[in-house]
């Protein structure tokens, strides 16, 4: 084999060395079109940015602190505090957006422990029960509402499902008061037949429904229902 030299830069000026810049993931796009909406949506800075605060706490209460301690949490709290002077809409939303890098980090590279953390945040915000990971519900009177907690990343939902549905059903039959349950989402719409094969009655909320309850999901939403009997006779006894 003969000696070969590499080319060098000086033999080869056309290669530019300049390292390529990755795309920004759309995790962080996503975050801040959201923070930009804040600042446009709000009378100043001081009421875009405790807007943002606001949403955070939550978060702040349920992550792991594994994930983000107290001082990094305290530290994010005083930052966004900090930005009010900022006049310049876009330099505010880039200044917010660097300083909840921390929580988009671990949306980004723990991310099956951040929907469990916005399960969390569903069932407290709302004032719901959790079942499992991927059910919750809340009472009305004397309807039950089940809930669906941010479950994409989760493993087995079916069995999940099937389990969360018969450990309800002992929570309704110790309830006489409880006579009708019903679950109404985007998730029925999409699989109007695992609730019908459940024994619920499924149907299509109208636009007027729609834009009461749903007003900002563009696609289709429906709701499911059964008696109080009918569902106890499906799963209190299921094994």
């Amino acid at each position: 084999m003969t000696n070969e030299t590499w080319p060098t830069e000086q033999q080869n000026p056309e290669i530019d060395n300049t390292e390529i810049e990755k795309p920004e993931p759309e995790i962080y796009k996503e975050a801040r079109t959201q923070i930009e909406q804040y600042i446009n949506n709000s009378q100043d800075n001081h009421e875009a940015i405790m807007k943002i605060s606001d949403s955070l706490e939550s978060f702040f209460k349920q992550i792991d602190r594994e994930l983000l301690s107290d001082e990094q949490i305290e530290e994010i709290r005083i930052s966004l505090l900090n930005c009010e002077k900022i006049s310049d809409p876009k330099e505010l939303a880039n200044e917010l957006s660097d300083i909840i890098k921390p929580l988009l980090d671990i949306k980004q590279n723990e991310q099956k422990k951040f929907e469990e953390i916005q399960a969390r945040v569903m069932n407290e915000t709302n004032g719901f029960k959790e079942i499992n990971r991927l059910l919750s519900y809340g009472k009305d009177n004397d309807v039950i509402h089940i809930h669906a907690p941010a479950g994409k990343l989760v493993d087995n939902k079916f069995s999940l499902y099937r389990q969360g549905m018969r450990d309800l059903a002992k929570i309704i039959s110790e309830d006489p008061e409880v006579k009708i349950i019903t679950a109404t989402s985007y998730l029925v719409a999409e699989h109007p037949g695992l609730f019908t094969l459940m024994g619920f009655e499924v149907r299509e909320l109208s636009e007027e429904e729609k834009k009461e309850h749903f007003p900002n999901y563009p696609g289709k939403v429906a709701r499911a229902e059964i008696s109080r009997e009918d569902f106890l006779k499906k799963f209190l006894k299921e094994k």
